[in-house]
């Protein structure tokens, strides 16, 4: 019996949910993309809860950071969603 990673589990369940066929590259791309943005709000709930324990500046400032990251990660499902429905692999850029 073959094992998936958790991102090819996900690939899978985005392709199957879809409703038609989809390539694996692009399910695989948008799986990593979808994680990505759910690790990244994950930490900022953590951020959140420490910052309501113990508010200090830094912690604030790590926070307004953290919000790069998700835009960027936006923009790469986008793009992966984009390919899907007829763009170019260079679309995803990952």
């Amino acid at each position: 019996m073959q094992r998936f990673s958790a991102t090819e589990n996900f690939a899978v369940a985005i392709a199957s949910g879809l409703g038609y066929l989809m390539a694996s590259e692009s399910a695989m791309a948008l799986a990593r993309f979808k994680l990505a943005l759910l690790r990244i709000r994950s930490l900022r709930l953590d951020m959140l809860a420490a910052l309501w324990e113990c508010p200090i500046l830094a912690g604030l400032q790590r926070l307004h950071g953290l919000e790069r990251y998700e835009r960027a990660a936006l923009v790469q499902q986008k793009r992966a969603l984009r390919f899907r429905d007829g763009g170019s692999i260079a679309d995803l850029g990952a």
